[in-house]
């Protein structure tokens, strides 16, 4: 299957496919930094590379903001996870969460507590240890910039297509659901 679009910009009457330059921005929280990543294709595979440098375990949390294959809004979060079952989640769920704009995917390293966020946007927000995270992006031909801009108008794909991988990953056994919560739904 070709790419979907996930992310799209309005040009006068058309929509286009957003696509960010390869650059990551530092910034400064209320509470710790953390590092904006523009992850405009396989997002995914940015990720796991960031986790490579975190310990295990790890925990996914599946945020379903927009639900259209059936199932319920909200926050799936799964067992500990060791590097392998994780990455086995990436290699089955990828696609899905680099073409489709319903979700966000977060995955947490319990040894590091660290945290990385993969939005609807196509950017990762990365909490942890910043500067190994800088040596590899650099390393993959990404560049610090001053700030990593939305546009506007914008909006966010979502493909009948995945529908189907929408409820497989929303009914995993040993996932515990619950409510959104304020923010998840920027």
């Amino acid at each position: 299957m070709s790419a979907l679009p996930k992310f799209e910009f309005q040009v006068g009457e058309n929509w286009q496919l957003h696509q960010f330059p390869k650059v990551f921005v530092r910034e400064q929280t209320k509470g710790p930094a953390r590092l904006k990543i523009a992850a405009s294709e396989r997002g995914s595979d940015i990720l796991l590379q960031l986790a490579a440098v975190l310990g295990e375990s790890f925990a996914l949390l599946y945020v379903l903001v927009v639900p259209r294959g059936g199932s319920a809004e909200g926050r799936y979060q799964s067992p500990w996870l060791g590097r392998e079952q994780m990455a086995e989640m990436f290699g089955k769920f990828a696609d899905y969460w680099d073409q489709d704009g319903r979700h966000h995917v977060w995955l947490f390293s319990q040894s590091d507590r660290a945290t990385l966020v993969y939005d609807q946007h196509n950017v990762i927000f990365a909490y942890g240890p910043l500067e190994d995270y800088v040596r590899l992006l650099e390393a993959s031909g990404f560049a610090e910039a001053r700030a990593l801009p939305f546009p506007a108008p914008h909006t966010h794909c979502y493909h009948p297509t995945f529908d189907p991988l929408e409820r497989e990953l929303t009914s995993l056994p040993n996932w515990q659901h619950s409510p959104l919560r304020e923010g998840d739904a920027w």
